[in-house]
């Protein structure tokens, strides 16, 4: 807003070279980066098996 209104100068951010992310469709490639880990996370959830039922209540039973 303020460098709208002309107080500060519209400067970009980061160094000015000729290496620079390449913004696919438009979006940022932080977003293609969270979108990826997401899905690629989703579907190797899915696509491996549960634990046994004896792993998961040594890691996560109370023991009394």
């Amino acid at each position: 807003v303020i460098g709208v209104a002309g107080l500060i100068p519209q400067t970009p951010i980061g160094a000015q070279t000729s290496f620079r992310p390449y913004f696919l469709l438009g979006y940022d490639p932080l977003i293609w980066g969270l979108l990826m880990s997401v899905l690629l996370g989703s579907v190797t959830t899915w696509m491996t098996p549960p634990p046994d039922d004896d792993l998961v209540a040594r890691m996560f039973d109370v023991l009394e």
